[in-house]
């Protein structure tokens, strides 16, 4: 005889921590925040107006003309002036991109398309975005975990639900019980994926019939 209590209690108890974790994604939320509004501070500001007040010394020049033209560009008289014109340039038009993650890959690729050539404000402003890319990442994967979790624990009501029944339909219970395994796989996926950015993992308690 199947114990209805017992059931309702562990159903209870797997979709206790939902608050906490919600919670838990609210407060990185609020830390993407914070990182903007590092973004949008006065030290961030001086940086994009040295770009801009470089761009104007240095003159006028093609932008992307490395990308666009590069016959043209590796003919092209490569003085320190007209490097850091295009270099400015080239960051100037991506932080346009909405993308933290987007930003920080271009940063990467201009730092290496000019080596060695004073990286410093190039690295402070990646630095900013990289911090905000792994963030949102990080809050992608939880708010995935989030929905996968409560869609088990629906899964498990229609399992304990069909098991109180006096005739019990074995296929569509192993049928529900497959289901709340492959999602326990997507959550130890995700759980992975959080701990190879440097996350921590969601604890989750497996479900056992």
């Amino acid at each position: 005889m199947v114990d209805k209590k017992s059931d309702q209690e562990k159903i209870h108890v797997e979709a206790a921590p939902t608050s906490k974790r919600k919670l838990e994604i609210e407060l990185q939320r609020k830390e993407i925040q914070k990182i903007d509004a590092e973004i949008k501070s006065h030290r961030y500001n001086q940086w994009i107006e040295f770009i801009k007040i470089g761009i104007m010394v240095f003159g006028g020049g093609v932008l992307f003309l490395a990308i666009q033209q590069p016959d043209s560009f590796a003919g092209r008289r490569s003085s320190d002036e007209a490097i850091a014109r295009e270099r400015a340039q080239l960051v100037l038009e991506l932080l346009k991109e909405p993308d933290p993650e987007k930003i920080d890959l271009g940063l990467t690729v201009i730092k290496s398309a000019y080596p060695g050539r004073d990286e410093k404000w190039i690295g402070e402003i990646q630095s900013i975005y990289a911090d905000k890319a792994n963030l949102k990442k990080i809050v992608d994967y939880k708010e995935r975990f989030q929905e996968h979790l409560e869609d088990r624990d629906d899964l498990i009501a229609s399992f304990a639900k069909e098991i109180s029944r006096k005739r019990v339909d074995s296929l569509k219970v192993a049928g529900i019980q497959g289901e709340i395994e492959h999602i326990e796989g997507e959550l130890n996926a995700i759980n992975r994926g959080l701990g190879s950015l440097g996350a921590s993992h969601v604890f989750f308690e497996p479900f056992r019939p």
